[in-house]
């Protein structure tokens, strides 16, 4: 693509079924269209049949849209004032959409903001790391709290949840593991090359 540079790409419906399926590739897509943007190509997205396709497109901002969502295929073009009227359903639709979300993540992020400023009280009295951080290191996805100075250098060692050094243990054993059997293959092949060369040799 970046040979060719075309005035328009399109991103089909297969791109599209995969967002809707995986949510992580829905977020990666806007990227994808400002990257594409970026280059100098227009974007279009085709195949749109239902709101949730069209809102994708929407928060994508490509500059084309295409499906049965939008009108019918026909020959007669769409008035205008009934494309305005679907813009503005689906703009509402958009802003419902995307305050849910990120209503969502501030209830997810909540603990850890509360946490956050838990820690930060318990430091000032001169509690050690450890113990100031142990209401965030019982959280699900805290996976370390550390100190930074005012030029953003850390200071001191990471404390981490207890159940990750336990898994931290147990990859180190894993890797180890695997370099044992590693060596123990190399060594194996090595013996065999010198046999192989003194046969030869004899």
């Amino acid at each position: 693509m970046w040979q060719l540079r075309p005035d328009i790409v399109t991103l089909d419906r297969c791109i599209l079924q995969q967002a809707i399926e995986h949510s992580h590739i829905e977020r990666v897509l806007p990227r994808l269209a400002s990257l594409l943007h970026e280059s100098g190509q227009l974007v279009r997205m085709g195949g749109l049949s239902t709101e949730r396709e069209a809102l994708i497109a929407l928060e994508c901002n490509v500059d084309f849209v295409q499906g049965a969502y939008f009108a019918q295929p026909g020959v007669d073009a769409v008035h205008s004032e009934v494309a305005a009227g679907v813009m503005d359903v689906l703009s509402a639709a958009s802003r419902e959409r995307i305050a849910a979300r990120d209503h969502a993540q501030a209830a997810r992020l909540q603990p850890y903001v509360s946490g956050l400023e838990h820690a930060s009280v318990r430091l000032m009295e001169d509690e050690t790391l450890t113990a100031a951080a142990s209401e965030m290191l019982q959280l699900a996805d805290t996976a370390r709290c550390f100190l930074l100075d005012q030029e953003g250098r850390q200071i001191g060692d990471n404390v981490v949840p207890v159940e990750w050094c336990g898994r931290r243990s147990a990859r180190s054993a894993s890797v180890r593991c695997c370099i044992r059997r590693a060596r123990a293959g190399s060594a194996g092949r090595i013996s065999s090359r010198r046999c192989a060369r003194r046969g030869a040799c004899i």
